[in-house]
C-alpha cells in the first residue's frame, strides 16, 4: 500500500512493471474492497510524466465516489499513527 486515506476509504497504489497482471495485486484489491476500501492503481511512469492528470483523476474519483459512511454509532477505523480509533461510545 503506497498511500491511504482512511477518511475517504481510498488507497492509491503506484505500480511498476512487476505489477503487470499480478494475481497478488488482484487478491489484495479484493481483500481491501471487502474491508470497505477503494483502490486506484497508477503506473509509475504515469505518475512521473503525467502527475497533474493523475492528481485530477484521484480528485475526480473521490468527488464522484464519496467515501462510505462510518459504522453505526460513528466508529472510525484506527489511526495508523496512533493505533486507536474513535469508539462508538467514547464520548
Amino acid at each position: 500500500m503506497d498511500f491511504v486515506s482512511f477518511e475517504q476509504h481510498l488507497i492509491i497504489e503506484a505500480d511498476g512493471s512487476q505489477h503487470a497482471e499480478s494475481e497478488h495485486d488482484t487478491r489484495s484489491d479484493d481483500d481491501l474492497s471487502e474491508r470497505g476500501f477503494r483502490v486506484l492503481r497508477f503506473w509509475n511512469n504515469d505518475i512521473l510524466l503525467r502527475s497533474q492528470s493523475v492528481m485530477e483523476m484521484i480528485i475526480d474519483f473521490a468527488a464522484r465516489s464519496p467515501s462510505p459512511g462510518c459504522a453505526p454509532g460513528g466508529a472510525h477505523p484506527p489511526s495508523p499513527t496512533r493505533g486507536e480509533g474513535k469508539a462508538a461510545n467514547s464520548e
